[in-house]
C-alpha cells in the first residue's frame, strides 16, 4: 500500500478495515482524507512497519459482516435514498443509544463517584456535550441541510455542507478525547454490571457515528458535490 492513499479510500474498496483501524485508534470517519503516511506521523508509528500492516489486514478476505454489506449498499443508493437512510438509521440509533447511555451514566454517577469522582465527572460533562452537539446536528441536517441537498444543486446549499463537515470534525474531538481519557473505554477493576453496560453502550455508539460520519464524509457528500460542481 502507498503511503499517499487516504485511509478513506482503503476502507472504500476494503470495508472490513473500519474493525482494523477502529482497533488501532485510526480516525477513518472525520480524519478519512488523511493519508496513511500522515496517520503514522499523528500515532507515532513506523511508517514502514504501519503499511506492512496495512497490507496484511488488506489482504485478508474475511467473511463480511451485514455492517460492511449496509456499507457497499449505501454506495449503491441515488442521493435521495441516501438521505432517507441516513435519516432512518443513524439518526434513530444513535438518539435511542445517546438516551441510554444518559441514563445509565447518570446511574454510575451517583453509585460510584467516591472511588470514581474524577473519570465519571469527566465522562458526563464530555458525553453530555457530545450528546448536545449531535442532537443540534440531527436537527440541522433533517430540517434544514437535507431538505436542501434533495431540492437543490447549489453552491449555498453546499457551503450548508461543508458546516456538517465542520461539526463532524467537532464530534469527532469529543469522541477521542473520551476514548483517551478511558484507555479506548477500558473498564475499572471495581465496577458494577451498569457500569459495563454503559461502556458497551458508548462502544456501540462510537462504533455506529464513525460508520454515520464516514458514509456523509466520504459517500454521500462527494455524490452531492458532484452533482453541484459537474
Amino acid at each position: 500500500m502507498k503511503k499517499n492513499i487516504s485511509v478513506g479510500s482503503i476502507v472504500k474498496d476494503h470495508p472490513h478495515m473500519m474493525d482494523v483501524f477502529n482497533d488501532l485508534g485510526v480516525d477513518y470517519c472525520c480524519g478519512g482524507k488523511d493519508s496513511l503516511e500522515v496517520v503514522a506521523q499523528k500515532k507515532n508509528y513506523d511508517l514502514d512497519s504501519f503499511l506492512r500492516l496495512v497490507d496484511k489486514e488488506v489482504a485478508k478476505k474475511p467473511q463480511e459482516t451485514s455492517r460492511q454489506m449496509d456499507l457497499k449498499d449505501f454506495e449503491k443508493l441515488s442521493l435521495k435514498d441516501m438521505l432517507d437512510s441516513l435519516e432512518a438509521t443513524h439518526h434513530a440509533d444513535e438518539l435511542r443509544l445517546m438516551a441510554a447511555v444518559e441514563e445509565d451514566l447518570n446511574r454510575i454517577l451517583w453509585a460510584h463517584y467516591q472511588n470514581h469522582k474524577d473519570l465519571l465527572l469527566f465522562l458526563h460533562k464530555n458525553f453530555g456535550l457530545l450528546k448536545l452537539e449531535l442532537e443540534a446536528h440531527f436537527a440541522q441536517e433533517e430540517r434544514e441541510t437535507f431538505p436542501l441537498m434533495r431540492q437543490k444543486k447549489d453552491q449555498e446549499t453546499l457551503d450548508k455542507v461543508a458546516i456538517l463537515e465542520e461539526e463532524h470534525t467537532q464530534a469527532g474531538e469529543i469522541i477521542q478525547e473520551i476514548l483517551d481519557r478511558t484507555d479506548n473505554l477500558t473498564l475499572p477493576e471495581d465496577v458494577c454490571v451498569t457500569f459495563e453496560r454503559t461502556y458497551q453502550e458508548l462502544r456501540d455508539l462510537f462504533e455506529d457515528i464513525f460508520i454515520h460520519i464516514y458514509k456523509e464524509n466520504s459517500i454521500l457528500f462527494p455524490v452531492y458535490e458532484k452533482e453541484v460542481l459537474g
